[in-house]
């Protein structure tokens, strides 16, 4: 019975933890960039089950009526294994490519295709989908967070005075037709392995960008998040039921212990 009420707390954990990612995608659901976080569950460490036998008296299940010799061997039977609980393994992320939705604003821009923008922030390199970007004081086009964007040379990238800002397929910038710099699109080769997820829309990565294909800049669009919204409503609702059916379980579990506790009292 301790296994069956370890078992049912466990699976209420774990609902709590499915239920903080759901909730962080869901809170995320108008991020431009945002790709949705996946959590995966496994089973805790399975224990062996065994019965014993008597190799005197293989009637006698080990431990019965009959009294207890210290020469007599026993026999142990393996019967199989039993399962402890469930636990959360690892987040994997959703790289697929959100919808382009069209703003008209020069400086956002969106990626179609695969490839990320490639941010200088202060704790190094960042690459990101999210492609909200403006002007800062000294007129270097940062991201929504005030992080640097790059060109193809690493180079922070700094607009003149001017009036028109055009960004073709390619990540040329013309200001009023003058070529002004060329935006550093990267890719990975092995995306879920190569990034890890930042806490601010963005990836970082410990080894350099070794995809040999990128996609295309859109201007003035954005790639929207791709949360599947119904999906997201699927799975909240499966979480609060398997976390009820647990607690329903911890609550069994507890009345059943309470009673052996009491019955073997009165033995």
């Amino acid at each position: 019975m301790i296994k069956g009420l370890y078992s049912a707390v466990s699976a209420m954990i774990t609902g709590l933890d499915r239920q903080s990612v759901i909730a962080h995608n869901a809170a995320n659901l108008d991020t431009p960039g945002f790709k949705q976080i996946m959590m995966t569950m496994e089973e805790f460490k399975e224990t062996g089950v065994f019965t014993a036998e008597s190799a005197i008296d293989p009637s006698s299940p080990f431990g019965g009526n009959v009294g207890f010799d210290e020469k007599r061997f026993v026999n142990i039977n393996y019967v199989g294994s039993h399962g402890t609980g469930v636990n959360t393994a690892f987040e994997e992320t959703n790289l697929t490519q959100g919808a382009l939705l069209n703003t008209e604003e020069p400086l956002d821009l969106a990626i179609e295709g695969n490839g990320y923008f490639k941010l200088q922030t202060p704790d190094g390199m960042a690459y990101t989908r999210d492609g909200r970007f403006n002007l800062n004081a000294n007129r270097e086009i940062v991201s929504v967070d005030g992080y640097y964007l790059m060109d193809q040379s690493d180079q922070i990238i700094t607009v003149p005075e001017g009036s028109i800002i055009e960004v073709d397929s390619s990540g040329i910038i013309y200001l009023d037709n003058d070529d002004v710099a060329n935006i550093s699109i990267v890719s990975f080769e092995n995306e879920l392995e190569s990034l890890q997820r930042g806490n601010d829309n963005t990836f970082t990565s410990e080894i350099e960008p070794d995809g040999e294909t990128v996609g295309v800049i859109a201007q003035g669009y954005l790639e929207s998040s791709n949360v599947d919204v119904a999906q997201l409503m699927t799975q909240m609702v499966s979480v609060v039921r398997s976390y009820e059916a647990a607690q329903q379980l911890v609550t069994i579990q507890d009345e059943l212990l309470g009673r052996s506790i009491s019955t073997l009292g009165r033995i």
